[in-house]
């Protein structure tokens, strides 16, 4: 049977899937501890305790060094599951933070882990950006052969439903209240501004303004071709799927503002970033949503930090919820609705083909003039 309806059905009849108990003492290792905030160090001694843990911080609050401080603590082999653009990060903190060899730890994506992971025995699973594995394509990473596993993800948001088994398999949740986070000591989370204009025209027009910044920026554009016409108008380096993995860090740490696509969505530190931008999204995806912004709260020496999104009325209507997060999570939302903007012009307003849309685009981008 799929992992995840046995799971289901577990939880279904009030039983518990899995119970807290604490590691045993032949796999821990007693190292010294890395140097944590304290509520990082609070998040490794209930795993500790427990063998089993999701940690919820925000992005920015170093979840990737809670992890290693777990693989310091316990003896190897490791297995850590991750996205692509990630897995060099990982890499290198681990080198420059720890004693771990690179043979002592696997580290692959959701794809190819489930083709290796399961073969091979380990004291400690990390599974960062936890809520792709409730999928039923990666379920069975979670079945693997490992003594103690712990979830990292700031977004626990799944359309399917299937977030509320997160703590049923994971038994043990830490962090997910960041409204009242040790206070909000730590948590400076961006003001939200969301635009909603009249066409798509108009949603370019703003971005062009928004943009006249000297504050390091990051462009969202989940549409390649889009962003490929834009980032040349704006002269900045577009990183999405086909930028090798190895350049995709490199670009955004070391550029003074980037276009990303969805590869820049999950698991990865920007330094600096002080401006977000949205212009094309997936959907009413929350977990985007929080993802987005959250690349700003890694900036910490930053006063303040602001997050747009740009849309349509149509794309305000369809997309809507998945503002929902910024709510639960505390974060200052305002909206802006363009001058003259009606509902009625809104609902007569006619939906445009994509093909016209990107004409559009390249004309306004040349300066040219667009008639509506």
């Amino acid at each position: 049977m799929n992992y995840i309806k046995q799971i289901q059905e577990f939880v279904d009849a009030g039983k518990k899937p899995y119970i807290a108990k604490p590691i045993p003492n032949e796999i821990r290792t007693f190292n010294k501890s890395l140097d944590l905030y304290e509520y990082q160090q609070q998040a490794v001694q209930k795993f500790l305790l427990s063998s089993r843990s999701i940690i919820l911080y925000p992005t920015g609050f170093g979840k990737t060094f809670v992890g290693m401080e777990m693989m310091n603590q316990i003896m190897p082999r490791y297995l850590i599951i991750t996205n692509k653009t990630a897995i060099p990060q990982w890499k290198e903190r681990i080198a420059k933070y720890t004693n771990i060899k690179e043979s002592e730890y696997d580290i692959f994506t959701f794809q190819s882990g489930i083709k290796k992971a399961l073969k091979n025995d380990y004291n400690l699973t990390i599974i960062d950006e936890a809520h792709y594995s409730l999928a039923d394509t990666y379920s069975e990473l979670l079945a693997g052969n490992t003594k103690t596993i712990v979830a990292l993800t700031a977004s626990p948001y799944r359309r399917d439903g299937r977030d509320s088994l997160l703590v049923p398999i994971f038994v043990n949740p830490v962090g997910g209240d960041w409204k009242n986070i040790h206070n909000a000591k730590y948590y400076n989370p961006p003001t939200i501004h969301i635009w909603i204009q009249k066409t798509n025209d108009a949603k370019l027009l703003k971005l062009q303004e928004l943009f006249k910044t000297e504050k390091k920026c990051l462009i969202y554009c989940d549409d390649i071709e889009l962003g490929k016409e834009i980032s040349k108008h704006l002269n900045i380096p577009f990183v999405h799927g086909q930028t090798p993995g190895e350049e995709r860090l490199k670009i955004l740490n070391e550029s003074k503002n980037v276009m990303v696509s969805r590869v820049g969505d999950e698991s990865i530190s920007v330094q600096g970033v002080e401006v977000g931008i949205e212009i094309d999204w997936h959907g009413r995806s929350s977990r985007q949503a929080i993802q987005r912004a959250g690349r700003l709260m890694h900036n910490k020496e930053a006063l303040t930090t602001e997050h747009h999104i740009i849309m349509t009325v149509d794309e305000y209507k369809k997309d809507k919820e998945r503002f929902q997060g910024y709510y639960e999570k505390g974060m200052k939302v305002v909206v802006h609705k363009e001058f003259g903007l009606s509902i009625v012009d809104l609902i007569s307003h006619k939906r445009e083909s994509k093909q016209t849309i990107m004409n559009k685009v390249s004309k306004l981008l040349q300066k040219q003039p667009i008639h509506t």
